[in-house]
Parts: C-alpha cells; structure tokens; sequence
C-alpha cells in the first residue's frame, strides 16, 4: 500500500519526542491554567476511513476557537498525525481525520492553554483503498473486469511480456495460471452473460473463453479503427468504442450494427439500461460523459452529454445508484464522480494519486481501479473503499 504523508505540525512533533503516556505535558508547568481537556466519546465508532472521514469529539474543556485545539492521533510508538479541527465549542470537536491508516491509533485533544493532554481514545483508521492483487515492480496492468463476488480479471504484462488474462480472487490471491493466455494485453475488458469479452486496439470484438482461443464476435470498418472501450449487458451483448466517433455493437446472438457518435470513445459502462460513455474532447476542448438510452432490445438511443470532465476521461464504473465514477488522466485527484445533474466531484480529495486507467466495480462497495506509473510509484491495481453499492 502507497500513502504520501504530509509533514506534521509542530505540536505532533513535540509529541513525538517526549513521553507518550496519557498525562505527558506540552507546556512549560507554570504556563497551563485551563483544566485539561477531556475525551468522552468519539463517533461515529465504526469503520472511519483515513484521511476521508469526519469524526465528533464529544468532551469537556475544549476551546471554542478550532485553532486552539490540536487533535493528535498516534499509536505511542513513533506514528502521529494531526486532524483538521473543522468546527469547536467547548464540549464537541468535528475533525477530519489524518491520511494516517493505522489499527493501532489512539486520539488525543490538547488546547491552549491547558496543561496536559486530554485521555486517549482508541480510533483505528482504515485505508480508502489497497493494492490488490499482489502486483510486481516488473508488472504492467492493463484492462479490468469484474465478477459480483469480488473476482478480478486483469490483463497483465510482466518485463514487457503479456501473460494474458489472469483471474483474482475476491482476497486478493491470484489463480494458478492464466485465465485467457494471449501475447498482447487488452486495452478493455467487460463481463457479461458468464462470459469475458475484450479489446486491444484493433478493429475487432472478441470473446475470450477460460482456458480457451480468443473468438472474434465481428470485425468493424474501417480498417484504420482501433477500438479501446468495452461494456456487457448482463445478457451478453457487447459495446465497444475507439477511434471513431461511432458506437459498435454486437447483440448477444451475434448480429454486429453500428450508429453515429458525438466523438470519439475513450471509456464505456453499463448499469440499468443505461450506457455511459467518455467522449473525446476535439480541438482542445474537454471531454465530455454521456448517457445514452437502452432499447428493450439493446438498441441504442440518443447520446446526450451530462457533464464536462475536469481531465482527460480513461475509465468508467457506475454505483447502484446511479453515481458515475471516472477515472481521470491526472496525478493528482483523478477519481471523480458525476451526480445527479451532472454534478462533479473529486472522490477523496488528496488521498488518491495517480492517473487512473481502468475501473470496475467489485463486491458491495468496491471498486477495482487500474494505477498508471507516476512520480517514480509504479503501475498497481487499487481496491478502493466507495461507500456505495456497486451496479450489477
């Protein structure tokens, strides 16, 4: 797992170096008039989520002022951090906490003023996401699918060699040998209908059965389309997108049609009835998410645009309740979701880094995300913790 820490306030480092114990002083002994701060209770007492969630300090003798309350979480061996206060009075603290995962943290208030440190609280916090899957320095992730269980299938290269698809298991354990063996990695992948179909940048759709050779399900003109998007209705048919602005489909008794976009197609998703999908910006303009309507039968209906994209648009999933998520070209920040109205926000502002190639959603809250390589961090496979029920 990858964090990048920012560096700690002064008030954490005093802490770091003296005596850990629950009455240890931050003040010289004759400065300290207030009563000590103390601790009662802390909510919510779940999962809180390293540098996401925010809790409510419940106590006394707080100060009303949030810049005069520093809350510190440490785990009395060396690991601190200090929370955001983001509103104070002197029985309730609301702080964001630190992007310090960690089982073994405790939560501790001192204010100004006052003498010594409130009691220590348990408060472990989780991480927002983890690497998955157990992905090597010399390896190279490329398209995702997932199964509703949690199961993974992941294109891979290793030293620049693909070893085709492999199968990961909801724990993250990898399945002796390939799933679907190839010598070229898959742009995309969907699941559908019990089946695995993909992508690599050619003009063609393919099914790529466990174990067995890859089918081509059709081949598109003209011979200069490379398709790099990929999304399966349940029933098993299959929409595909690339460098055209067209829309590719093949029903799932095999017949292939075809039907005008408003742009190119760099990322594709489906969730009930609905086809999502990243346009390409043209002449420098940005790109756009579309939604476009499912016939009984499949058929695609008019695309309209429901949001302007922040960066360049690489990766789609969609939440039971109808949040996009999208996986953006950019370092930092790049998983966003669109809302109802087509509202975009960052997931996790400062947490996560790196562009985002790949997104799919896994079990329950899941979702699986494909890392590029950045600021010298190599490519990884990331679970990430949404909060929201994945669609099926």
């Amino acid at each position: 797992m990858r964090f990048r820490y920012a560096p700690l306030l002064a008030l954490v480092l005093v802490l770091s170096a003296c005596d850990s114990g629950e009455g240890s002083s931050l003040y010289d002994p004759d400065a300290g008039t207030n009563p000590a701060p103390v601790i009662s209770s802390v909510s919510p007492d779940g999962v809180v989520l390293a540098g996401v969630d925010v809790v409510t300090i419940n106590g006394q003798n707080f100060s009303d002022d949030p810049a005069l309350n520093a809350v510190v979480f440490d785990d009395a061996a060396g690991n601190a951090a200090n929370g955001t206060v983001l509103s104070a009075t002197s029985t309730r603290l609301e702080v964001r906490v630190p992007n310090l995962p960690n089982p073994a943290l405790r939560v501790r208030v001192a204010v100004v003023g006052a003498q010594d440190y409130s009691n220590a609280v348990a408060l472990p916090l989780s991480p927002a996401f983890v690497s998955f899957g157990e992905i090597a320095r010399t390896e190279v992730p490329y398209g995702i699918a997932a199964d509703a269980d949690g199961t993974l299938y992941l294109s891979l290269e290793n030293e620049g060699a693909s070893v085709g698809v492999i199968e990961i298991a909801p724990d993250g354990t990898r399945v002796p040998g390939p799933y679907f063996a190839s010598t070229f990695p898959w742009a995309a992948l969907a699941r559908g209908d019990g089946e695995l179909f993909g992508v690599r940048r050619v003009r063609a759709v393919f099914s790529l059965p466990e174990g067995g050779n890859q089918t081509v399900l059709s081949a598109f003109q003209p011979s200069s389309l490379l398709l790099s998007a990929i999304a399966a209705t349940p029933d098993g048919a299959v929409y595909a997108g690339g460098n055209q602005p067209t829309l590719y489909r093949v029903s799932a008794d095999g017949t292939p049609s075809e039907s005008a976009f408003p742009a190119n197609i760099r990322a594709l998703a489906v969730a009930d009835g609905t086809l999502y999908a990243i346009g390409a910006g043209a002449s420098g303009a940005s790109d756009q998410l579309y939604s476009v309507p499912l016939a009984a039968d499949g058929t695609p209906g008019a695309p309209e645009a429901v949001a302007t994209l922040p960066a360049v648009g690489m990766a789609l999933a969609v939440a039971a309740d109808g949040t996009v998520f999208v996986g953006l070209d950019r370092v930092v920040d790049p998983l966003v979701t669109v809302g109802a109205g087509g509202a975009v926000e960052v997931l996790y502002p400062g947490v996560l880094s790196g562009p985002i190639a790949s997104l799919a959603y896994g079990a329950g809250t899941q979702l699986y995300a494909v890392r590029e390589a950045a600021d010298g961090e190599p490519a990884d496979v990331l679970r990430v913790e949404t909060r929201r029920e994945g669609a099926r």
